[in-house]
């Protein structure tokens, strides 16, 4: 129960992390892409470790922690100049 809950925190913080820059990528939608943010945000999750891996630099939590507040950041950064 302890693993599926800190799964669904996990999907809603890379979803909020990811969320302006679908916001960004999808202006026409009518909830600007909102629906989008989560898969998008754990596709880029998923890729950059996917990249990690190819590259040989060894992964675990703290690389995860560190991708999505990276994307965080990213995405405040957009946010914040528009």
């Amino acid at each position: 129960m302890l693993d599926a809950f800190r799964w669904l925190l996990a999907v809603e913080i890379i979803g909020l992390a990811a969320f302006p820059l679908i916001y960004y990528l999808m202006p026409r939608l009518a909830d600007r892409g909102y629906a989008f943010s989560k898969p998008f945000g754990i596709l880029v999750v998923a890729y950059l470790f996917w990249a990690l891996g190819l590259a040989n630099v060894p992964s675990g939590q703290v690389t995860a922690i560190a991708l999505v507040v990276v994307m965080a950041g990213a995405s405040g950064v957009y946010a914040y100049r528009n």
